[in-house]
């Protein structure tokens, strides 16, 4: 048996919500935004986040509407883009600006209060925020410069900021699997069920490393 659960991690790995889906029955609220974004909405109010704090979300859930609406609320948002969200945002297009941006290369457009800006690295990157821009422009490091060494390239400081914060999801989902229950059951539920027990075996051996 397999099933999904829509979680809201600290960049650390803590889980700090979630929610089983259930299809139509999930409890979440319907926003009108879609799935990805009304998961970040609905777990975001769950867990009464407070204003100021910031959020990072892949392009399954970052959507315009969705900065628009987290902004509303007080949090800050950044997220990576896909290009079919990008209808009218005058930027050029993925595979022009393959063609013609160098690598570390820079662009961005301004609506309000929310920023999209796309990077060249080894290919073009799409990212939007309404708490951050470009500005200041840092550095990052990457493999591919002459005689296949590694060179600096300007990195834009949504990017960094993106990096820095993004990853708890995927950073519990590898303490998971690797401090998993391996007894295995038939009984639907039980999948379900020892995930949840891993995570709590998770959480509090990371309560126990930090005191």
């Amino acid at each position: 048996y397999g099933f999904k659960v829509w979680c809201l991690c600290a960049s650390t790995g803590e889980l700090l919500c979630c929610q089983p889906y259930a299809g139509q029955k999930t409890l979440i609220p319907d926003q009108g935004l879609g799935q990805g974004p009304n998961v970040v909405l609905g777990l975001s109010e769950q867990y009464n986040l407070q204003p100021g704090t910031k959020l990072s979300c892949d392009n399954l859930f970052a959507t315009f509407d969705l900065c628009d609406h987290m902004g509303a609320r007080g949090w800050g948002d950044v997220g990576t883009v896909r290009q079919n969200r990008l209808v009218g945002v005058p930027l050029q297009a993925k595979k022009d600006a393959a063609k013609t941006m160098c690598r570390g290369a820079i662009e961005a457009t301004y609506s309000k209060d929310l920023c999209v800006t796309v990077w060249k690295d080894s290919q073009p990157v799409y990212i939007c925020s309404n708490f951050c821009s470009p500005s200041p422009v840092g550095t990052c490091n990457r493999f591919g410069g002459t005689g296949n060494g590694f060179i600096t390239i300007p990195c834009p400081r949504i990017v960094l900021d993106y990096n820095a914060t993004m990853g708890g999801v995927d950073q519990l989902n590898q303490n998971v699997k690797n401090y998993a229950i391996t007894v295995r059951q038939r009984k639907w539920y039980w999948a379900i069920w020892a995930w949840f027990l891993n995570v709590v075996m998770v959480q509090a051996w990371r309560l126990y490393r930090s005191t």
